[in-house]
């Protein structure tokens, strides 16, 4: 292996060696072959045996090893620390890259200098594959015609600043994907410690940094498999819960500081998903509390209107 490999490609992984085994052998298959693979065991046990890597897949892949897991975005964090490679690339420890993932990725980044972050197209496979791809498709479909970005090739889509703004509704699972420069990975910066949705989080810092693409392809190959957070209620209210804090941690960012109107209505917006989830559940009183803590970033008809339901939802309760 050279000592400066073009593209270092980070697996964060967590107790799924069979899994592991399966992404490990997608890139040993990639068609281009001057990479490095940083495996990161988040505290597996059994842990991810190098040797045993190696020996079967060859010395472009190292393991590091954490002795207790410290969670995802720690885990990509330390990859993305040890690695030398000019271009990073993230796989997910259950799913898999086509083949000529990372030739695309880099062909494109090398032929448009002017694109800092590429975003991959995904394609699902897996027991809920169909599903799956429908509602990536139309949260897609939604998010480019709001984006409004400039097709340079057939499956390239090169995007401006109203990328930011259709993000802020949703990050759909296509620009959860990076490709990028190492060097321009640390200006965006690490990704979050402490937040959870940590490709959408890293997405939304991206969009405030240079200029992003979109190569629509279908390249990453993404196991869906009964992960949805939509089949789990609990799952649903946290999951839009840390929406909200992901958005509301943007108003701090002094990058987004033009956009200081169109993120505060999304952190109204979020608050409102959540008091939502709250009284689809029957906790009205813990929707009414909690819209009442969003009023310090604006008050609006709509924020009134939702007051009132939570406030209606919960009369005659005693408890939450």
């Amino acid at each position: 292996m050279q000592n400066t490999p073009l593209v270092s490609v980070i697996i964060p992984n967590y107790n799924r060696p069979e899994l592991l085994l399966e992404a490990i052998a997608s890139i040993a298959a990639q068609t281009m072959t001057d990479w490095e693979t940083i495996i990161v065991d988040d505290g597996s046990n059994p842990p991810v045996n190098e040797q045993d890597i190696q020996a079967r897949f060859g010395n472009q892949f190292q393991v590091l090893r954490h002795a207790v897991a410290r969670g995802g975005p720690v885990a990509k964090n330390a990859g993305i620390n040890a690695a030398t490679g000019k271009y990073l690339a993230f796989l997910d420890d259950d799913d898999l890259f086509a083949p000529t993932y990372l030739a695309s990725a880099i062909e494109v980044l090398e032929a448009n200098p002017e694109i800092s972050t590429l975003f991959m197209g995904v394609s699902c496979f897996g027991s809920n594959a169909e599903w799956a791809q429908n509602d990536y498709d139309g949260a897609l479909e939604k998010t480019l015609a709001e984006a409004q970005g400039i097709h340079k090739t057939e499956h390239l889509i090169q995007f401006d600043e109203r990328l930011f703004i259709a993000l802020l509704k949703r990050v759909p699972m296509h620009f959860q994907r990076p490709v990028t420069t190492r060097e321009h990975f640390h200006q965006v910066g690490l990704y979050q410690p402490d937040c959870e949705l940590l490709d959408c989080d890293w997405a939304l810092r991206a969009t405030l940094n240079n200029v992003c693409g979109l190569l629509n392809t279908g390249l990453y190959l993404q196991r869906t498999s009964g992960q949805s957070y939509y089949s789990i209620p609990s799952r649903l209210i946290r999951h839009t819960l840390l929406g909200f804090d992901m958005k509301k941690r943007l108003l701090a960012d002094p990058h987004a500081a033009a956009y200081k109107s169109q993120l505060t209505e999304a952190v109204m917006e979020a608050g409102r998903n959540v008091a939502w989830e709250y009284m689809a559940q029957g906790k009205g009183f813990k929707a009414f509390t909690f819209l009442l803590g969003t009023l310090r970033y604006g008050i609006s008809t709509l924020q009134v209107k939702f007051l009132l339901h939570a406030l209606y939802s919960c009369i005659g309760k005693t408890k939450p």
